[in-house]
């Protein structure tokens, strides 16, 4: 949750996720953005991603946002992770779980 200290006019929010499979860091498997004025009562802004794993090797930074004018005071990003490591990563016949590294969250 991030306090703007006063209510302001929100056009865009974004965050970034990094994605490196060969170190068990996935993209999150859904993220929703919420907004409030009173830091209690969150109205989900209508921006929602969902991202299956694929197998990639590829090490990337994935951007993700959400475009909906909007007063409020508190932004709150929910981003769910992938959890147990799919069959066919390395690290599943380890019992491995997965990691979600987000980045900065830009509020403009």
């Amino acid at each position: 949750i991030v306090d703007l200290g006063k209510i302001k006019e929100i056009n865009k929010i974004s965050v970034g996720f990094l994605q490196d499979q060969r170190s068990w860091i996935f993209l999150p498997t859904e993220v929703a953005f919420f907004s409030s004025t009173d830091g209690i009562n969150f109205s989900k802004l209508k921006t929602e991603y969902k991202f299956p794993p694929n197998k990639d090797e590829n090490v990337l930074i994935k951007r993700i946002s959400s475009s909906k004018k909007v007063k409020a005071r508190y932004i709150k990003v929910v981003a769910k992770k992938l959890g147990i490591l799919p069959k066919w990563h390395l690290g599943y016949k380890h019992n491995g779980r997965s990691w979600l590294f987000a980045d900065e969250i830009q509020i403009k």
